[in-house]
This record gives C-alpha cells, structure tokens and sequence, in this order.
C-alpha cells in the first residue's frame, strides 16, 4: 500500500481552505503563516503580516491573553484555549451579519498548541474558530431561560394569589374529573364538610353529597338524560342536595355545576353552597308569614264580624227610622227623627271606612279597568253636594277644563269615592265662600294624555303647614279639636291616600288661591277607544228606586233576627206579596223544596244551616230537579267584596248589603219580578 506524502505548498492550500483562522508563530512570536480565513475576517493579507509580532498586527491583544498564553506554549509547551466569555473578542475580526446587510464583530474561541518539529525551533499554532453562532444561539437560551424563570415565578405568584382567593371564598369549590372523583378542592370545603382539605383528591364524590354517590360527572350535569334523546346535554346546571359532614350531620347545599377543558381532559367544576342558614331564615320568614296572615286573617275575619254585628242593628235603627219618616209626625219629632238618621249613617259611613281601609293596607282591594264619562262622574259628585252647600250658604261647582277628554278607563267608582271625601271635607269645613272641584290635563316632564289632576279648593280653614302630612295618617286631623267642632274620624283623607296610590297617583295639599286650602291628586286614567261603550254598572245595594206597582211575589225571607223580620214585613206592609218567614238555612231548604217561590232573601249568618250552605242546597236540588233556578239575594251584614264573593260563589244572583233600606228592597222586588225565568 502505498502513502502520499503532502508536499508543503498542497499542505499550505489545504491549511488555507480550513474555515478556522490559522496563525503560526515562530520562535520569536512573529507571523511564519497566515492563511487566507484570516484574510478574509481581518482585512489583512498574509504578505502583509509575515514577520511581524501579533501585537504590532493586532496592538489590542497586548491587554488579552493571547501574549501570556503564546509565551507559555512557546517557552513551557502548554496549550491553551482561551474561553470567549474569559476573553471576548481578542482578534478585531468582523463577519457577515445573519440579515446579510454589513458585517459585525465575530465571536472566537482561541486555541494555542505548541508545535515542536524534530529539528527545528519550537513555534506555536494559533487556531481562531468562529463560534458567533453559538454564542447567539446561547445568549437566545439564556433569555429563554430568564423568561421561563420569570414565568415560572409569575405563575407561582398567581397560582399562591388564586389558591389565597379560594381559600378566602366562603362558597366552597371543588374540581372533579370524569368518574366524579375530587382532583381537588379549596379550603371553604373543610369548613363546610369538616374533611381536612388534604384527606379529599382522589376520593369519591359522593363521600360529601351521597345523593351523588356513584354518579359519573356527565350525569351530574344531564340528570334527566338529554344526550341520549339526541339533544344537547346542559353545559351547566344549578340544583339542590343534601350534603353529609364528616360526623354524619346532613346539610342542605346549593351546587352550580359546569364544565371545563383541561387539555384533552373534561373537568366538572362545582361551586358548593351551605345553605344551612338561609333554611334557617326561609323557615322564620315562612313562620313570620303564616303568623302575619294569620293575624292579617284575624283582624280581616274581627273587622268582618264586627261589620256585622254592628250593621245588623243598624239596619234595624235606619229602617225604623225610614218607616217613621214616611209616618205623620210633628215637626219636633222630624227633627229627632233627622239626627237619628243622620247620625246612624255617620256610624255607617265610620264602618265603610274602616273596612276599606283594612282591604287596602292587606292588598285585597283590587281596582276595576272599566271605560266611564268623567265629565259625568264629577258632575254627579258636585250635584250630590250641590244643596248641603246651598244650605250653608257655599256654591259648589266643577267640572273638566278645555281639553280634557271625558272618555277614560279605570276604576270610576274608587275615583268618586276619592272625590266624594275631598269634596265632602271641603263642605265641612268652609263656612263661607265656594268649593270648587277642577279637572286638568296634567303638564310637565315624563306626563302622558293618560295623566289626569284633579284638585278640590274651599275658602275654608285651611290646614296649617306642619299638619300637611300627618292629616292623610289614620285617624289623624288637622287640630286635636276638630273632631269636637266639626266631627269625623280622620279616616277619609288616609283611604284617599290610600286609594290614590293603589290607582298610581300621589296626594297633596297647599294653601288656596283665596284662602282655604287646595287638595291636588293625580292619576293616570287611559283614554277610551272610541268604539267602545261603558257597561251599565250591576246595582248592588241603592239604585234608581222602582216603580211603584210590582205584581205580586211568593217570597221566602230566611232571617233569624226578630228585628230584620219585622221591618222587612214593615216595608211590605203596603204591598200585595206573600212573605213567607224561615228562622234557619234548614228550614228555608225544607220549604223551598215543597212550595214555589219567586224570590229567596237569604240572610248568611243563622243557626243550624247558614244561608251559604242552604243556598248551594237549594241549587243542588234544582238541579237534580230541573228546576229553573229561583232568584235567591244575599241579604246580609257581611259587605266585603271577598264576602260578595262568596255568596255569589254558593248560587246568590244578588247580593244585598245590610242595613237594608226601603229602596233597595223595592228595587230588589222589582229586578226579581223583571228576571227572566
């Protein structure tokens, strides 16, 4: 086999060839060998270097290792490799830039060899490696790893701020994977389950909520199993369970349950609620309401039976009154007769006062939407105070201004009885002078056509300044000694303000123009539509009073007070009915059953059976029958509008408020006698 053996100028290309510079000194440290890697980073050639020493090349180096370490090989044959971050940029040597624009300084990492050939002086190898990349490529790692360690640091910063947020939560917070087992949970969980925070990753979840137990997380949100009726399952859903502490003590939670993408994995994040305390207050509210409405009920059924009892004397009081009015009777005995009717209507209109009164403060009085003339309205109100004014020598008057649309809808008769009381104390309290009711179209910012004032004027005593709110209070007046000057209750302002607000509206009161005082409401009342007419109102206890002559009727009068029954066959004394009398409910069954009658008055409240009971008896009979259904009236001192009802509820056509008056009898007769069938 035979070798080659390079000779010198081949050796000298292939050293000019490497891509590391090559410098060789000799003995003397002066260039012997300058290949052309070196040329071309430093801008020299090697013709222009032989024979001299580095540093007369390169004057820097004198402050490198370089000289220190080439003296070594030289003298000591020690080699070297001179480290860039020891050393950084020894030789001035320049490189293309990685953007291909312009060159930059190179980084090198130096290596001295001491060369010792047989027979020659020792010389020394300097070997210069580009390493520009490497050192990049190191400064990029070294600001990837700063990054990553600030990131790092950032996310134990957050992930130490979340866990301290959670943990301050007073929810509890559990992170389940897809076999509902806890991967883990927040420090409120302890504290409502009693388990130590740590006892709880990896165990099952039904350990805290065995209604749960053996639940995969997919049915924890679909229960109802949705998926499998090709519909979406929930993303989320909120329910209600029963947990179970560490002791075994069973505890009422709310859980609101979603879901969350963990990677590839499907978590099950659940907020857990101790509702413990809350039950605690829904149960002592829902006492606190049972016993309100029971007290509510027993002030209802107490005003109720109060109403009765005192109405069912006063009816014996008026219509006694009314009969003995009709009698010939001396002047003296008139006016005796006057005061008592007089004042046994005050007592009446004090009982309505106090039953409207108590509807409204328990939210039973509910307000009609029905279509009605306004300008009629006002106008039947004035008229009705028209002569008592005439007679105390005050003009009454009133009506709508220009512009005022009469056709509304809402509740007229609510609005009269607002209006009635205005006017009412006006009149009472104006001894001079005039009361004047006006009703305007309201003005100014966020007021509709819907809107309409109202406001009553008198030129009477007024009410002072520091009374102006507490007079709409119950049972509150203006002065202590009006009641002993003028009477009243002081409930008619409080159910106005009562009324008023129910409708939408608010209340006030200023001075008058002239003196006096100016009572100003407003509420928002629609606009009929044109095409509609208002329904005739059903009579209940006063209308219109009947002609005179009514054919004769078979009436059955079920009435167990002695009283009643005397003046009903007192009214009827001059009329040509058969008026058969029942003290009980089961007597008026038995009679009703054997004998025909055009017409049962039905008292509510007897011993034995009530007329409630009696009538459904009545009406099951004519049924089961065929009979034609009678007309049967309530004629009782119940007079809510629950008790109206009620009675219509058990097969009343009518119903018939006590105290009865004459009138009304007489227009029941004649509805009766009018009733079709």
């Amino acid at each position: 086999m035979t070798s080659i053996q390079p000779d010198p100028i081949t050796l000298l290309a292939l050293l000019d060839q490497t891509e590391s510079g090559l410098i060789l000194l000799d003995g003397s440290q002066r260039v012997a060998f300058w290949n052309a890697w070196m040329t071309r980073h430093s801008g020299l050639s090697g013709s222009a270097v032989l024979g001299r020493g580095l540093t007369e090349v390169f004057p820097d180096l004198a402050r490198s290792r370089v000289p220190e370490a080439v003296a070594d090989a030289l003298r000591h044959g020690l080699p070297a490799v001179l480290s860039p971050r020891l050393n950084p940029l020894p030789f001035p040597l320049e490189r293309p830039l990685e953007t291909g624009e312009g060159t930059g300084p190179m980084g090198q990492q130096i290596l001295i060899k001491p060369l010792r050939p047989p027979g020659q002086p020792p010389c020394c190898l300097i070997q210069i490696q580009d390493i520009t990349p490497v050192l990049t490529r190191e400064r990029q790692l070294r600001s990837q790893a700063r990054e990553l360690t600030g990131l790092a640091e950032r996310i134990r910063e957050s992930e130490t701020y979340l866990r301290a947020i959670l943990d301050n939560v007073l929810n509890g917070i559990l992170v389940l994977d897809e076999a509902a087992e806890i991967r883990t949970c927040n420090a409120a969980i302890q504290r409502i389950f009693g388990h130590p925070e740590a006892d709880l990753p990896g165990r099952a979840l039904g350990l805290l909520i065995p209604d749960l137990d053996g639940w995969p997380a997919e049915r924890i949100l679909d229960p109802e199993g949705a998926a499998e009726r090709d519909r979406p399952p929930p993303a989320r859903r909120c329910f209600e369970a029963m947990g179970r502490q560490r002791d075994g003590t069973p505890i009422p939670l709310e859980i609101a349950a979603g879901t969350m993408r963990l990677g590839r994995e499907r978590l099950i994040v659940a907020i857990i609620r101790d509702m413990t305390q809350q039950k605690h207050t829904e149960q002592a509210l829902r006492h606190a309401r049972e016993a309100a409405d029971a007290a509510n009920q027993a002030k209802s059924q107490f005003l109720a039976n109060m109403s009765h009892d005192i109405r069912t004397p006063m009816n014996a009081i008026l219509g006694m009154t009314d009969l003995l009015e009709e009698s010939p009777v001396s002047p003296f005995q008139k006016n005796c007769l006057e005061v008592l009717r007089r004042n046994g209507e005050t007592l009446l209109t004090l009982i309505n006062g106090i039953l409207d009164l108590s509807r409204v403060e328990a939210g039973k009085m509910k307000l009609e939407r029905i279509p009605f003339d306004l300008e009629a309205l006002v106008a039947g109100v004035v008229a009705n105070f028209r002569e008592v004014g005439r007679r105390k020598g005050l003009f009454v008057s009133g009506g709508l201004e220009f512009g005022v649309t009469p056709q509304r809808e809402g509740d007229p008769m609510r609005l009269r009885q607002v209006l009635v009381n205005l006017v009412g104390n006006a009149v009472k309290f104006t001894q001079a002078g005039r009361v004047t009711v006006t009703v305007q179209r309201a003005t100014g910012a966020g007021t509709t056509p819907d809107h309409v004032v109202f406001q009553v004027e008198d030129t009477g005593i007024g009410v002072a300044v520091d009374k102006r709110q507490a007079i709409f209070d119950t049972f509150s007046q203006a002065d202590s000694s009006t009641p002993r000057q003028y009477g009243g209750s002081g409930l008619g302002l409080a159910i106005c303000k009562e009324l008023v607000g129910l409708m939408g509206g608010e209340i006030g009161v200023t001075d008058g123009r002239n003196g006096g005082s100016l009572f100003t409401f407003g509420v928002p009342l629609a606009l009929d539509t044109p095409d509609r007419t208002a329904p005739a109102p059903e009579a209940e206890t006063t209308v219109d009073a009947p002609p005179e002559a009514i054919a004769p009727l078979r009436i059955l009068l079920a009435e167990d007070s002695e009283d009643n029954v005397l003046l009903v066959q007192l009214y009827l004394k001059e009329e040509n009915h058969r008026l058969t009398v029942v003290g009980n409910g089961a007597e008026a069954v038995a009679r009703f059953q054997t004998e025909r009658f055009d017409l049962v008055l039905m008292d509510m409240q007897m011993p034995v059976m009530d007329g409630y009971a009696a009538t459904r008896a009545m009406r099951r009979w004519e049924a089961a029958n065929q009979r034609a259904p009678t007309a049967i009236v309530a004629l009782t001192a119940f007079a809510l509008e629950e008790d109206q009802a009620r009675t219509r509820a058990a097969g009343c056509e009518r119903h018939v408020n006590k105290p009865l008056r004459k009138k009304d009898l007489l227009t029941t007769l004649h509805w009766a006698r009018a009733r079709p069938g």
